[in-house]
């Protein structure tokens, strides 16, 4: 690896050396690159909140449905209690 200071002891003394630019079509080729890496890894990104979505959701309709379930046993166990009491004291009077 060559530094500034090694560039400008190489040219001499009292010349300045200048490093090299990269051309436009290289720099052109890497901003191409790192865009389509960008592009690549925020479709990763998207596809992996997709599915991760799609779990939660997916859990959200099970946990649903069995609340559902209990709120429909809980309603029956207390129309069969309703219907004991109401029976037993019928039945005592």
């Amino acid at each position: 690896m060559v530094t500034f200071f090694q560039t400008v002891h190489a040219s001499g003394p009292g010349s300045v050396a200048t490093t090299p630019r990269p051309s436009t079509s290289g720099s052109n080729n890497a901003a191409t690159r790192l865009s389509e890496a960008i592009d690549e890894f925020l479709g990763d990104v998207e596809q992996k909140f997709k599915v991760m979505n799609d779990e939660i959701l997916t859990k959200l309709d099970d946990m649903a449905e069995r609340c559902d379930r209990l709120e429909a046993e809980l309603l029956l166990r207390e129309a069969e209690g309703a219907k004991i009491t109401s029976g037993s004291t019928d039945g005592s009077s």
